[in-house]
């Protein structure tokens, strides 16, 4: 039962490691040039996050 827990883990794991197909990353992006308070302006629910 360790065996197959791990196993799952480590290949849901695996797939977070690099960005999507398509998507540029944004070089020379400073942080501290950007302040104020920033929103998320869309994103995808979770079950997790109301209680289901």
């Amino acid at each position: 039962m360790k065996a197959l827990v791990l196993t799952a883990s480590s290949l849901l794991f695996t797939g977070c490691v690099a960005a999507p197909s398509g998507v540029a990353v944004v070089k020379g992006f400073d942080l501290d040039r950007a302040p104020g308070t920033w929103y998320e302006i869309a994103r995808p629910d979770h079950r997790f996050e109301h209680g289901g």
